[in-house]
């Protein structure tokens, strides 16, 4: 049985959207798929999916489905039998949850329809018959909402208006990282156990999966192939970062020799100056990695530009064990739209973990993902960063449960984190480990509910390398299955259908899958 073949149309004719974002989200899944700049013959693809946000199909487009293709679309403005009815933002719901859209468009003469999105209601997916083939409309363009769900709807420039509940003031003066959300204090929010506010749904990375779902029932009954998520398809991953406030060697040392107790490994973010050579050999002699902990705040005497980041980066490089590949912004500074990737970029940092939210009342998804992702470019080009963004969810938790909060969103945390099978990243400063017991025993708390879930435990170099290795893997089709080159170790295979995954481990980097015994499935 072949696995389904799928093409992703490219263009750049239009850019008023991130459409041409898609490719990043099926890299994402570990998708197999080819990129092509022409509209194929049916005959050489199984389904189409249209990276454009130009508003009509093209001729070439229109004929492809006439001759008998499958194609799929997103957001478009005129379809077959009209003009589209434009979508207010609102929420979808897919799979038991509320997503978060900005804009979206149902067209008219639909022959199947499912799923529900805004208010009015309109269908989320579309089937309409063009000739002899089929055209699937989705009513919202997805690469479009995860680009602005985890990196805003613009630059940085001024500060978000603060929750109305008093539990999160944005509204502070510094520009930071979640100044740039776009979810809703009303709407996107839920409660703790313990009564806290927090972005409780990860939706970008619902929208993506959801995406890869309708892939698969558009393909369907041919399987689809991809990797697993994580080494060993493990169920998810789990991540500890350490902010250095201060660089106290007694903070160090002693959160140095707590972690040795848990067997946890961390990514150390350190601020310049650090906590001395010497330390840092003991903290990388012990399997942790020494980070950049960039500085940009200015009653410190830090200052927000490339040159001062390529600064800080040369100074820390220069006492430190090894050359920082992983970085994460005091205080949560930021500004623009991504100048901070593109400095990372040149100073070969390979994973960013800044975004994150900086009170109580904005932990959890703020911007939608636990996923690590290559940033869009400003240009909506589909052109992206080389480094792995990965936010944090939640710092210090039972420090101060007023001003950071409590240690009750860790359940529904992990939960969601493996729903998504995504990486649970936790932020602690040793300062709070060092001095204060209820933080200490809410991390460890944390590591054992996700050990007894099977979360693999990384650091953000591990991260990145994985992440790199995983979208490096070439599937190729061959006559009787599939072609496996390039595979790192403790990758794993996976087909989908509707309602099944099979997995195949890979046990060597290159390999040949047999799947002439794969039956379809109705």
């Amino acid at each position: 049985m072949p696995v389904a073949r799928i093409q992703v149309l490219i263009s750049s004719l239009f850019s008023q959207r991130f459409s041409a974002y898609l490719p990043e989200l099926l890299e994402q899944e570990g998708l197999h798929f080819a990129r092509t700049e022409r509209v194929p013959h049916p005959l050489e693809v199984d389904l189409l999916i249209r990276a454009s946000d130009a508003p009509t199909l093209s001729e070439a487009e229109v004929a492809f489905l006439m001759a008998g293709g499958r194609l799929l679309a997103f957001a478009l403005e005129q379809g077959p039998a009209g003009a589209a009815r434009p979508l207010p933002p609102g929420h979808a719901r897919i799979d038991g949850e509320r997503l978060r859209f900005f804009e979206g468009r149902a067209l008219p003469g639909a022959d199947h329809a499912h799923g529900e999105a805004g208010e009015p209601r309109a269908p989320l997916v579309q089937e309409l018959r063009v000739g002899a083939g089929t055209l699937l409309h989705l009513s919202v363009d997805v690469a479009d909402t995860v680009v602005r769900l985890q990196q805003g709807h613009g630059p940085v420039e001024r500060d978000l208006p603060s929750a109305p509940d008093g539990s999160a003031e944005t509204e502070d003066g510094l520009l930071k990282a979640d100044d740039g959300m776009t979810l809703d204090w009303l709407e996107d929010r839920r409660l703790t156990p313990g009564g806290q506010p927090y972005f409780a749904v990860a939706a970008a990375d619902r929208w993506r999966r959801w995406l890869l779902q309708e892939i698969v029932r558009a393909v369907s009954p041919l399987p689809v192939a991809r990797l697993a998520y994580w080494p060993a398809a493990a169920p998810a991953a789990f991540h500890l970062s350490l902010d250095s406030d201060g660089n106290d060697p007694a903070h160090a040392a002693s959160t140095l020799a707590f972690l040795a107790g848990l067997g946890l490994r961390a990514t150390w973010c350190e601020l310049e100056g650090g906590y001395g050579p010497e330390l840092q050999r003991a903290i990388h002699a012990a399997g942790h990695e020494v980070a950049l902990h960039y500085n940009a705040l200015e009653r410190e005497g830090g200052r927000w530009g490339g040159d001062a980041f390529a600064a800080q980066l040369e100074r820390h490089n220069a006492q430190a064990p090894a050359r920082a590949t992983s970085n994460k912004n005091h205080y949560t500074r930021f500004e623009g739209w991504d100048e901070l990737f593109a400095w990372c970029d040149a100073g070969g940092i390979t994973l960013d973990g800044t975004r994150g939210g900086s009170k109580m009342g904005n932990r959890g998804f703020v911007f939608g993902t636990c996923h690590p992702y290559r940033p869009a470019r400003a240009d909506r080009s589909g052109a992206r960063h080389a480094l792995f963004e990965l936010g944090f969810l939640s710092q210090d938790m039972d420090l101060d449960a007023a001003r950071w909060g409590d240690s009750s969103i860790t359940g529904p945390l992990l939960s969601e984190v493996e729903a998504v099978s995504g990486c649970a990243h936790l932020l602690c400063h040793p300062a709070h480990l060092h001095a204060h017991a209820p933080v200490r025993d809410a991390l460890e708390a944390a590591l054992r509910l996700a050990r007894a879930r099977g979360f693999l435990e990384l650091t953000a170099c591990e991260i990145a390398a994985w992440s790199r290795a995983r979208r490096a893997t070439r599937l190729t089709p061959r006559a009787g299955g599939l072609q496996v080159s390039g595979a790192p170790q403790g990758a794993v295979l996976e087909l989908l259908r509707v309602g099944s995954v099979r997995q195949i481990p890979l046990e060597t980097p290159d390999s040949f899958v047999s799947l002439a015994q794969e039956a379809p499935h109705a």
